[in-house]
């Protein structure tokens, strides 16, 4: 029965005795086109076997259903049985690439609505009934043992969770902080690394510990410098305390810089000799030069510059400037011990120097080594000349009668001024209430009357304001004003307004000045010829007055 209903062979005349030749029997069952992939396809509308077509749902159901037939008719081997599998294996047989399945595609047999869409990173879980997506969760996690692999408790503060095996998971585990071997070091109380549990050498730096001391044996440090030179290569100033004998320090300087080599006090200026400066073999001066190497002068006192400048050629790299005395010529002596002595010099052209001590003396304050490019001569104000690039900036002149000349803008409250002298805030004057200007006709040219008055003094529109908090000028607001609104102002004096650079207005008050000026005298005019009027009608009433007088007299004694 299985062969002739699986290959068509029609056995009935063959009494038991398989004789018939395969493939000469005669197929009992239907011949239909349909496949088993479009059984199971949703896409496609299926012919019925009793005639008619079926259009399957997204939830229809395929039936399993047995049956032979007997030469008389097609008889059901057992009850139809619901698939809850699709065939697969029968789709993959048939085919033709990875995505299309016989003639259809894999589209055709998902069904959406049971099977939700995933976002990268999430799974399918199913949980029973039907699928949801999900990311995996830490408590989803379980080891070898089909258990959690959290611990059951908490860690407590101060622990991390440490690895222990597939079967067990994870434990919680207290930091191994101490001195011993593989041991966390512990910052102390002033959060910084005992010297204890310092390492002993630094290979890749090359430096030791020696006790509480640490040092290395070869190479250059750089303080400022990526490329040290020297020993102890330094960008920037330098002090030394407590100079001992034998002290060496290399410098350079620009063209035209001044240095401050030495502060010491006058205690002990004749005790010891003071610093030497000379120069690095190669960088000499030019023996036809007509100026100087190297000036120097003396700041004492708080006076910077009072004793004459020394100038001196160093023309070989063995030449000195200063030896033990040479300042007992340059140096007043003053009574108090506190006063500090400055030497500063300053080099005519870039070059290298050394500043060192006679390996017999020693200085008792110290030794600095400062930049500046200005140089502030017989100036006693407390006017520091900073580093090079705040002494550049800055661009002040001194000149002996103690003034200061500038050549840019300066500002007081504000870093950005506008004008010669820019102050946000209040400002005092002494002498007077007002700004004074020079005024002479000799030194001016008429243009004509300023015009404008009262008209426009009563247009103008006075507020009480605050600048806003941090506003782009840095303007104070932390007080109340009284003033005017320059956009307001611009319409009716349009010269007393100024646009700045950035684009915010500012407010000129002159103009106003003048115009009230003119329209004080506007008013007066107007009074004046108000008062005229008034005499007017008062010799008219007095008329009146005189000629009622008359009337009255001529009716009390008529003739």
């Amino acid at each position: 029965m299985f062969r002739e209903q699986k290959d068509g062979v029609d056995l009935q005349s063959s009494k038991g005795l398989f004789d018939v030749p395969l493939g000469t029997g005669i197929k009992q069952f239907p011949s239909d086109a349909t496949s088993l992939i479009d059984v199971f396809n949703n896409a496609s509308t299926l012919n019925c076997e009793n005639g008619g077509t079926y259009q399957p749902s997204l939830d229809s159901t395929r039936l399993l259903r047995v049956q032979f037939h007997d030469g008389h008719g097609w008889k059901v081997v057992s009850p139809d049985s619901t698939i809850r599998s699709i065939p697969f294996a029968t789709f993959a047989r048939n085919a033709a690439t990875a995505t299309k399945l016989g003639s259809n595609t894999a589209a055709d047999f998902i069904l959406k609505s049971d099977v939700p869409v995933t976002d990268p990173g999430e799974f399918l879980r199913h949980n029973g009934t039907t699928w949801e997506k999900m990311k995996i969760r830490y408590s989803d996690l379980v080891n070898g043992a089909g258990n959690s692999p959290w611990p059951t408790s908490s860690c407590l503060s101060g622990q991390f969770l440490t690895w222990v095996s597939a079967n067990d998971g994870f434990s919680c585990t207290s930091l191994d902080l101490g001195s011993g071997a593989n041991q966390i070091p512990q910052l102390d109380s002033s959060g910084k690394i005992g010297e204890a549990l310092m390492p002993t050498s630094y290979s890749d730096a090359k430096w030791t510990a020696s006790g509480s001391h640490i040092y290395r044996a070869s190479g250059n440090v750089g303080i400022g410098t990526t490329t040290p030179s020297y020993g102890l290569d330094m960008t920037g100033s330098v002090r030394a305390k407590n100079v001992s004998p034998g002290f060496l320090l290399p410098m350079q300087a620009a063209t035209g810089q001044w240095i401050r080599l030495a502060r010491v006090r006058t205690t002990v200026i004749y005790a010891n000799s003071f610093i030497l400066f000379s120069l690095v073999g190669g960088n000499t001066a030019d023996a036809n030069s007509p100026s100087a190497l190297v000036s120097w002068r003396v700041k004492q006192g708080g006076v910077m510059g009072v004793n004459p400048t020394v100038n001196l050629n160093l023309l070989s790299s063995s030449d000195s400037l200063l030896a033990p005395g040479d300042l007992s010529s340059v140096i007043t002596t003053v009574s108090s011990s506190e006063s500090i002595v400055e030497l500063w010099l300053r080099v005519n052209r870039a070059w290298d120097g050394v500043l060192y001590q006679p390996l017999t003396q020693s200085i008792n304050y110290g030794a600095a080594v400062e930049y500046a490019n200005a140089w502030t001569p017989a100036f006693s104000a407390a006017l520091p000349t900073g580093t090079a690039a705040t002494a550049t900036q800055a661009s002040f002149t001194t000149t002996a009668s103690g003034g200061i000349s500038y050549t840019g803008n300066v500002g007081i409250g504000t870093s950005s001024p506008g004008y010669k002298l820019h102050v946000v805030g209040t400002a005092g004057l002494s002498s007077g209430t007002s700004w004074t200007n020079a005024s002479d006709l000799r030194l001016k040219d008429i243009e004509g009357d300023y015009t404008r008055g009262l008209a426009e003094i009563l247009k103008l529109h006075t507020v009480k304001y605050r600048y806003k908090k941090e506003n782009p000028l840095k303007l104070p607001s932390d007080f109340s004003k009284t003033g005017f609104i320059a956009q307001e102002v611009e319409k009716v004096l349009p010269e007393a307004v100024h646009r700045r650079e950035d684009g915010y207005l500012e407010l000129n008050v002159d103009p106003i000045h003048w115009a009230a000026v003119n329209a004080i005298q506007e008013l007066a005019t107007e009074v004046q010829v108000l008062r005229e009027q008034d005499k007017a009608k008062d010799r008219e009433l007095q008329d009146l007055r005189q000629q009622v007088q008359e009337i009255k007299e001529r009716l009390d004694n008529p003739r």
